[in-house]
């Protein structure tokens, strides 16, 4: 990532692709966090971010995202494109 965790609380959609923030970085996940909760994002206005994991394992980031797209392990090349 190169931008600040502080702009992810800008952002509409967040997808999060092969990683486990809420356990490896839990203070920056806060951000993620924020973002879904806040009910002036997210399309229409009418709820927070829309947060959306993919990875072959199913983690507490996956448990707190709205949308769980399970890979299985090996075809992640296929899923980039």
């Amino acid at each position: 990532m190169t931008n600040h965790w502080r702009d992810i609380k800008n952002a509409d959609v967040i997808l999060i692709n092969g990683a486990n923030p809420a356990e490896a970085h839990p203070v920056g996940f806060q951000w993620f966090v924020k973002a879904k909760l806040d009910p002036t994002k997210g399309p229409g206005s009418g709820g927070g971010a829309k947060l959306i994991h993919a990875d072959p394992r199913f983690t507490r980031t996956s448990a707190v995202s709205d949308m769980y797209l399970r890979m299985r392990t090996g075809t992640d090349v296929a899923y980039f494109g």
